[in-house]
């Protein structure tokens, strides 16, 4: 007989109370006691924004809505989740929320076997294939069965993290195995959540963040119901893996880009799994085909259109945060915010909050070289609410950005003059390629963009206060960091010591012209930051 647990009443996640202290709780609690708790926070990023989703998803499908603002409003009156709705959902479904069911395993396939073209049985692969971040041989040859030899074990509760999270955000590529059920399972596809950056606005507790971002929910929003909108524990069949049509937002969110069955080992009591059959499960079509997801925030592409905003390994989020918070212009039809920061003026937030208010927006992304994980992060950015309704508001942030850039171009134009002052010799131009190598490793080295990483999160907490003050003093340190980002990348400048002083007096005359507009733009006395 298999061991049980149950994700509803048994604690699997890791939250924080009001008093600051980690705390461990099961689904039930989680959601009736949001209230009194602060956040959910596990230790992978990822893993936290995966559950958030699933919260949103029982959630949205306990109150099937809600589907207007003034439902809505009298959930954010009430200070706390519909207790009714939930026990109630929970209680009907709780068979379903069992992560070693025989018949329905929670997120899984019951019975499910990988084999070979004969049909014979081939191994699980180990647990850690599940963890996006975490590296496990080669995590880019999922479905080649050659795992590890060896596999760690993981408790029930981490499984059950693991499982939630690769079904949102797994990578991509590897041919799919055979299994008993479905015979030849596809290539496998990146799930939904990978290819953008996902964005939670976040409340004073549990149960505030989940409100504000709870979107309509109705036949037609966030997208068209086009049968009966399901969340997958609730499905009585699986479908045929491949390339599928979301029936609506809880098939969307809940949609299992990969077909699973843990293997547990031991008893309830001590339970822990070690290894599990993984096959690739649903896709989403490509291109315009797909639903957008809500999630993410887009910029406006002249050629190809509303593109989703990738994490990238060598840029914050905060430098794509123009639009992030970008209002549509007049006449505009696109809106390229997530849809939680899009409601804001429908719910009029600065009133319900307060016009001094702030909230926290958090971003969530993986960067990734098709199906190797390259990077996660979470990124919290301080937005004042009338930041969210406040068109010239959004337009110093714009102004910002475009400072910083404008930077951050002009310590690269002055690295690479200094790179092919320094190369030159015998008035003969450098080769192009080592001008280019050297001016890359001086700009690694000046460190330029990760000193405005708090200054900027301080210029935005200082927006609601004096805009115009703000920005001047984040320009203004954006200058200093330029003056000691060139020092440092300078060191790395080579050749004799009166070539190198020609040239460094050269870069920094290019530098100081570039810089100039932004010079002109500030006060010219140190201003005290806020």
């Amino acid at each position: 007989m298999n061991p049980t647990f149950d994700l509803i009443t048994q604690p699997w996640i890791p939250c924080v109370d009001a008093d600051h202290r980690p705390v461990t709780l099961g689904l039930r609690d989680v959601l009736l006691r949001a209230h009194e708790l602060r956040e959910v926070s596990d230790n992978s990023p990822l893993s936290t924004l995966a559950i958030h989703r699933l919260l949103l998803a029982v959630l949205h499908r306990a109150m099937d809505g809600p589907a207007d603002q003034a439902s809505w409003r009298t959930l954010w009156a009430s200070g706390r989740l519909p207790a009714d709705a939930l026990e109630d959902y929970l209680s009907a479904w709780a068979e379903h929320f069992d992560i070693f069911h025989e018949q329905h395993p929670f997120y899984q396939v019951g019975g499910l076997e990988t084999v070979d073209k004969k049909g014979t049985p081939t191994p699980p692969v180990p647990i850690a294939k599940l963890a996006v971040e975490r590296v496990a041989g080669n995590n880019a040859m999922l479905f080649d069965h050659s795992a590890d030899a060896e596999s760690h074990a993981v408790s029930a509760p981490q499984a059950a993290r693991y499982l939630v999270a690769t079904q949102a955000w797994a990578l991509g590529g590897g041919r799919g195995p055979y299994s008993n059920i479905f015979g030849l399972h596809p290539y496998a596809s990146h799930a939904t959540q990978v290819g953008g950056v996902a964005v939670l606005l976040r409340g004073s507790n549990l149960a505030r963040t989940l409100m504000l971002n709870l979107v309509p929910y109705d036949a037609t929003r966030p997208m068209p119901r086009a049968h009966e909108d399901l969340p997958v524990w609730e499905r009585p069949q699986h479908r045929p893996p491949g390339t599928t049509l979301v029936d609506g937002y809880l098939d969307y969110l809940t949609l299992p880009c990969r077909y699973v069955r843990l293997i547990p080992e031991g008893s309830s009591s001590d339970v822990v799994v070690r290894h599990a059959y993984i096959a690739p499960g649903l896709a989403l079509p490509s291109g315009d085909a797909g639903p957008m997801n809500p999630l993410w925030f887009q910029r406006l592409d002249a050629k190809r259109g509303p593109v989703s905003i990738p994490l990238r390994v060598d840029k914050a989020v905060w430098r794509d945060s123009s639009p992030l918070f970008a209002l549509p212009k007049a006449g505009q039809s696109f809106d390229g915010r997530p849809l939680a920061l899009r409601q804001a003026q429908d719910r009029s937030f600065s009133r319900l909050l307060g016009a001094d208010a702030r909230l926290m927006v958090t971003c969530y992304g993986l960067a990734n070289d098709k199906a190797k994980a390259l990077a996660w992060r979470c990124e919290e950015l301080p937005a004042p609410v009338r930041l969210l309704e406040d068109a010239d508001l959004v337009e110093y942030v714009a102004d910002a950005v475009a400072d910083a850039e404008q930077a951050a171009q002009a310590i690269g134009k002055a690295f690479r003059t200094l790179a092919f002052r320094v190369l030159e010799a015998n008035e003969k131009a450098p080769d192009p390629k080592d001008v280019s190598r050297l001016s890359q490793r001086m700009q690694a080295g000046a460190g330029f963009w990760p000193q405005l990483d708090e200054p900027f999160r301080r210029f935005l907490r200082g927006l609601d206060q004096d805009a115009d003050e703000a920005l001047g003093v984040w320009t203004y340190r954006v200058l200093h960091e330029v003056k000691d980002a060139f020092q440092r990348g300078a060191r790395f400048s080579q050749g004799g010591i009166d070539r190198q002083l020609r040239a460094l007096v050269l870069a920094e005359t290019n530098l100081h012209k570039n810089l100039r507009p932004l010079r002109d733009r500030v006060p010219q006395f140190p201003v005290k930051e806020a």
